[in-house]
């Protein structure tokens, strides 16, 4: 039996299928002899299985590697999310703590208000006054100590508080109407800003398109800035517009000396021209003399010196002045200077609240600015800004 003949009859009695790769040795006299593996045939793969097995490994890293890329993705963005979401949250926990900061302030004020009330109806005082010394003035600390004593008082969250009256600083919105124009003159004297930035003021708030100075400033000259904007030519609704004033930004960057006793300024601290200045719309020309600043005080007179100036602190400290009067008698028996400006008052109506929320990392600031009846005792909110 030949080659092909043992093929066949293999083929047809024991396998379905032909094996390319075996080979039956024919023996003498006929008949197939055992089989014997012999080498593929060109073009046909050797191992079909281990081919397969192969791609499949292949597959199946592919599959993985998608599988532990969308995973990383999956916990990043949950991350992501969660660290927005608690974000979120302490950022509107701040929030609140520092509007019931506002809210508390509010009320302090009106419950003063009432106090000097009773006190001058009942002959404690001959008028109203509001001086350092009162809780509205250092309402920050009280909150600072009872936080001490109950440390969850805001349920994990802290709360920064100040109280400033507004009746303390110079008015730069009439910085073209004397008295004032004359106070600005010497404060920015003692701290060694020009003129030139007072004339700027000027022709920013006034309502014509004139230059006050050669170092003034209408909208001719806001105009060739760049980035360029008009000339306000009304009042200023915040002291920030300072720095869009002709020479607002250098002159911001003085600073003034803190009189010994100053604790609100820090001690040794320096003040900043924002504050001693204020720009809040409809506010007069009167200054508190029992809370302005000891530059103010400098400013009211051109003879008054630094010591006068210590000296009156630290009366001040010890007994407020009653009434106006009082302040103008002690400057004259004491130092000899009797011709002070008209605007001086002892209490304030207009006060602005920075209350400050934090809760972790997150914190949010409000600075509202209030307008106190003199008749009523009732507050105006004129100004409301989240910072």
């Amino acid at each position: 039996m030949g080659l092909q003949e043992c093929r066949q009859v293999a083929a047809d009695g024991r396998i379905l299928r032909p094996l390319e790769h075996l080979a039956l040795d024919p023996q003498p006299g006929g008949g197939c002899g055992r089989a014997r593996a012999t080498k593929p045939a060109a073009g046909i793969p050797g191992d079909l299985h281990l081919s397969q097995r192969g791609v499949a490994l292949v597959i199946t890293l592919v599959i993985v590697t998608i599988l532990v890329t969308l995973l990383v993705e999956l916990t990043y963005s949950t991350q992501v999310n969660l660290r927005i979401a608690s974000t979120y949250r302490d950022g509107m926990k701040a929030y609140y703590i520092a509007k019931s900061g506002v809210e508390l302030a509010m009320a302090v004020l009106q419950r003063d208000y009432e106090e000097d009330r009773r006190d001058v109806s009942e002959g404690k005082e001959a008028v109203q006054q509001d001086n350092l010394g009162e809780l509205w003035a250092n309402l920050g600390e009280a909150v600072a100590a009872a936080e001490v004593m109950e440390p969850d008082l805001f349920g994990g969250g802290r709360l920064l508080l100040k109280v400033v009256d507004e009746d303390r600083k110079i008015n730069a919105n009439l910085a073209d109407q004397d008295p004032t124009s004359s106070i600005l003159d010497r404060l920015f004297a003692q701290g060694g800003i020009g003129t030139d930035f007072k004339s700027a003021i000027a022709d920013w708030i006034d309502e014509d398109e004139e230059v006050t100075d050669p170092g003034g400033g209408e909208t001719r000259y806001y105009e060739g800035l760049e980035p360029s904007y008009p000339c306000k030519n009304g009042e200023m609704d915040t002291i920030s517009e300072l720095r869009m004033i002709r020479g607002g930004v250098e002159a911001l960057d003085k600073t003034f000396d803190a009189f010994q006793g100053e604790t609100e300024a820090g001690g040794s601290r320096k003040w900043t021209v924002e504050e001693l200045l204020s720009a809040v719309p409809g506010r007069g020309a009167k200054i508190n003399i029992n809370t302005a600043p000891g530059p103010v005080i400098m400013a009211l007179h051109e003879d008054i010196d630094s010591l006068q100036v210590e000296e009156t602190l630290q009366d001040r400290a010890r007994d407020p002045f009653p009434r106006v009067e009082a302040f103008r008698d002690y400057f004259s028996n004491n130092f000899g200077i009797s011709n002070l400006p008209p605007n001086l008052a002892v209490e304030s109506h207009y006060f602005t609240i920075e209350s400050i929320g934090i809760v972790g990392e997150v914190e949010k600031k409000l600075r509202v600015t209030v307008y106190r009846d003199p008749n009523k005792g009732t507050l105006e909110t004129l100004i409301w800004r989240v910072e």
